[in-house]
């Protein structure tokens, strides 16, 4: 690293010793899934994946998802379609605001530090609800169009400073053309909308007031 990586710069003028980390972690996944058809025009799929991260080098030393997931597709003809449901839980095993200073300011003269309630957005307990729908029609041979809406919503019910809520929504359109089996033409259009709520303060207070 460079000279500079051992220091942080605050408000232009004070500067004190950092020592940098290279974070190393190890990742632990358990994945089960199913699916039933019904007939011929469709399927019921659903499952669940466990992830397990643990880290050495941050302020959470154990970091848990829980993802449990159900989708159907169904197919009439030229045309099929899809929807989902997808519930998340994040789960960490104990917070320690303490770890930034302890590691990166340990000299107590600089009383440099992150706030005692502040969470990480990669490290919070979290709760997502994710749901995505999309269809494909077929028309003609030569040309095929398509749509999917995707929207998830993400809560940190334990959060009072830092990230409290997000949501993100895709919108996708696409169409296909294909005169000839060695030509194919294609247009699609995206739209996204993300959103971000969070709770701050200027105390550096323990309990923040209701």
């Amino acid at each position: 690293p460079s000279p500079f990586s051992a220091y942080v710069k605050l408000e232009e003028e004070v500067r004190y010793p950092r020592t940098p980390f290279y974070i190393s972690h190890r990742e632990q996944s358990l994945e089960t899934e199913g699916i039933y058809r019904l007939a011929r025009w469709g399927s019921i799929q659903g499952g669940f994946h466990l992830e397990q991260d643990n880290r050495n080098q941050r302020e959470v030393s154990e970091f848990r998802e829980n993802r449990y997931f159900v989708k159907a597709r169904a197919s009439f003809h030229r045309l099929q379609g899809e929807s989902g449901y997808t519930l998340t839980q994040g789960t960490q095993s104990g917070y320690n605001a303490a770890w930034y200073q302890t590691v990166y300011d340990p000299d107590a003269n600089n009383a440099e530090t992150q706030h005692p309630l502040l969470r990480s957005v990669d490290l919070a307990d979290y709760t997502s609800h994710e749901f995505h729908a999309g269809m494909t029609y077929q028309p003609l041979d030569s040309v095929t169009t398509g749509l999917t809406y995707k929207n998830r919503h993400k809560e940190y019910p334990d959060t009072q400073v830092g990230r409290t809520a997000s949501e993100d929504q895709i919108l996708n359109a696409d169409l296909q053309y294909a005169p000839w089996e060695t030509v194919l033409s294609f247009v699609q259009y995206i739209y996204q909308k993300s959103g971000i709520s969070g709770s701050y303060t200027w105390s550096f207070e323990t309990t923040l007031p209701s």
